[in-house]
């Protein structure tokens, strides 16, 4: 399954509008016509997302390998670097 992407309702309005004055309709006719975008994008319902906080493993004692959270600066459980921080959840991949 493909990975979903978000926006944010108030932006795709807000690019309709950039779109409609690009192509030169009337204001009046511009009001209108995202009004009606407005009221099908409400239609559909707010997705539960949550921002995406990233971190990076920081390592802090050279002797036994150990490895904490830029975010929290909380322990990993292991040496093994995971792709998130199972204390506080932050993303620790590299960001594409």
């Amino acid at each position: 399954m493909a990975e979903k992407e978000y926006i944010e309702r108030e932006d795709a309005v807000e690019a309709t509008w950039r779109i409609l004055n690009g192509i030169g309709y009337s204001e009046k006719h511009n009001d209108r016509l995202v009004e009606e975008v407005d009221a099908v994008l409400n239609e559909y319902p707010a997705a539960d997302v949550r921002p995406v906080v990233r971190g990076e493993w920081h390592e802090y004692d050279d002797d036994y390998g150990k490895i904490c959270c830029s975010v929290c600066e909380e322990d990993a459980p292991c040496d093994y670097p995971w792709n998130y921080c199972p204390n506080c959840g932050a993303d620790m991949r590299e960001e594409s």
